[in-house]
């Protein structure tokens, strides 16, 4: 015999805890692409990096991320693209010359328009694991000889969407 008297409240009460913890969960699922110490190149007169520097180093780890795996040759052979169609983004915490930072990459697709994907890119500062920056942007692929937006080419989903 059940000593526990299972109710729909208790079981409410439990679904809510665990949907509660899996959208905790799926923000926090990212593929780390890169590894920076910031430079001084990038610090502005206020003593912290600049805008420009946050979009330096996510936008240099995606294409040196995107070479080193094999991303940028298959764009290549399918004469296809990425193309940032409209981005948001926010500034959480300073960053200062000679932090280390980690750069996070996580792709969505859009279940709705099969030509669009939603990219976010964080910076992560690596000794408090504290998020400095996102940027998230509303992406599609086009073709380059075209110059048209096309459907997310078939050999680009595990590439792409890994970490999904």
């Amino acid at each position: 015999k059940l000593k526990y008297k299972f109710t729909n409240r208790t079981l409410f009460g439990t679904i809510l805890i665990l949907c509660i913890f899996l959208l905790f969960y799926i923000q926090r699922i990212s593929m780390i692409i890169a590894e920076y110490s910031v430079d001084s190149e990038f610090i502005d007169p206020n003593g912290h990096l600049a805008e420009y520097g946050y979009y330096h180093y996510a936008i240099r780890a995606l294409w040196q991320n995107g070479k080193n795996n094999g991303r940028l040759k298959l764009f290549k052979e399918l004469h296809v693209g990425p193309v940032t169609l409209e981005s948001h983004s926010e500034f959480k915490s300073e960053i200062f010359e000679g932090e280390k930072i980690l750069i996070h990459e996580r792709n969505l697709k859009d279940t709705e328009r099969p030509k669009l994907w939603k990219r976010t890119l964080k910076i992560v500062k690596k000794e408090s694991d504290e998020i400095s920056f996102i940027t998230t942007s509303k992406m599609a692929f086009f073709n380059t000889l075209s110059r048209k937006i096309v459907v997310i080419p078939q050999e680009l989903e595990k590439p792409i969407f890994q970490y999904s």
